[in-house]
C-alpha cells in the first residue's frame, strides 16, 4: 500500500506547512483510532487545500489519497474527500501518471484550478 510515498521529497513541493509530514498525514488516515483519522484528515486539509488553494503537493498526493479512500475499514473517508471535490479529483488524479508528459501536465493544471 502507498507504494511510492516515501520516494517524493514531499519537503521540495508547495503545500501548506513544509509538508514534509505528508506521507505519516496520509498514513494515519487509515489508523484504527478514529481520532488520528480525524486529525490527519485536517492536517491534510491545511497542508494539501490551504484556504481552498490546492497547492502543488496536492497535485503528488492525489493518488495515495485516493488509494486510502477506497481502503477497507474507513468509509466516512471518501464520502468526506469527494464532500468537497466531487467527482473530478479521481479521474483528473490518475492522469498525472500518463506516459504522456502533455496529459500529465494538464491533469495537473487542472487539478491546481478546482478552486479557482
Amino acid at each position: 500500500m502507498f507504494e511510492g510515498l516515501d520516494g517524493i521529497d514531499w519537503g521540495a513541493l508547495e503545500s501548506g506547512c513544509g509538508g514534509s509530514d505528508i506521507p505519516d498525514l496520509i498514513r494515519g488516515l487509515l489508523d484504527p483510532e478514529p481520532q488520528i483519522r480525524e486529525d490527519s484528515f485536517g492536517d491534510l486539509e491545511i497542508e494539501l487545500l490551504e484556504f481552498g488553494y490546492i497547492h502543488e503537493a496536492a497535485v503528488r498526493a492525489v493518488p495515495f489519497l485516493a488509494e486510502a479512500a477506497t481502503a477497507e475499514g474507513v468509509p466516512d473517508l471518501l464520502e468526506r474527500w469527494r464532500g468537497d471535490y466531487g467527482e473530478l479529483v479521481p479521474p483528473l488524479g490518475g492522469l498525472l501518471d500518463d506516459p504522456d508528459p502533455a496529459v500529465a501536465s494538464l491533469a495537473a493544471e487542472r487539478l491546481r484550478g478546482l478552486h479557482g
